[in-house]
């Protein structure tokens, strides 16, 4: 079963969490990401693809706090 939007937010937030604040999370999510093609991550989460979204902010967490 997927996971619904909001665990997948919740999931953003907390991986984000010593990067940007809660409101900062949710203006990412709005805007396009060059690291998704230049979609935007709530998009990707509403259409089914969230965990495409998990990925990619995983990758940007490990290369900034590497």
């Amino acid at each position: 079963m997927a996971r619904s939007t909001e665990s997948f937010i919740r999931r953003i937030e907390d991986l984000f969490g010593d990067i940007y604040a809660a409101d900062e999370v949710q203006v990412w999510l709005e805007t396009p990401q060059a690291a998704l093609d230049g979609k935007r991550p709530i998009e990707l989460i509403e259409s089914g693809q969230g965990d495409v979204v998990v990925k990619a902010v995983n990758e940007i967490v490990d290369g900034i706090l590497v």
